[in-house]
């Protein structure tokens, strides 16, 4: 319990912000180094699936791979969702804004 406290207290969970995670996330979808370390984190969990001596480990490791996708899953639908966006408000822009 004590543990507990000690992490909610470091981590502050009041004042998260989903406009500046959703742009990072954005941001980090089409970052080559985040692509990277998708690629390499879920070969290392395939690897590891084809390797797992029980029960346990295998829905461990599904489990962080599903995680894993999830992750990949909501930047590529923030990205989608931030070009939208920009489409809209390129396309409401007027051509000249002096006339």
């Amino acid at each position: 319990m004590k543990l507990w406290k000690r992490v909610k207290q470091a981590l502050g969970y009041e004042g998260i912000d989903e406009t500046k995670m959703s742009d990072w996330l954005s941001d980090s979808f089409c970052d080559d180094g985040f692509q990277s370390y998708f690629k390499k984190r879920d070969l290392i969990i395939l690897k590891s699936l084809a390797l797992a001596n029980s029960w346990d480990d295998v829905l461990r490791l599904q489990g962080k791979r599903l995680e894993l996708l999830q992750l990949l899953a909501e930047a590529r639908e923030a990205k989608k969702s931030y070009d939208k966006q920009r489409a809209t408000a390129s396309r409401d822009k007027p051509d000249n804004p002096l006339s």
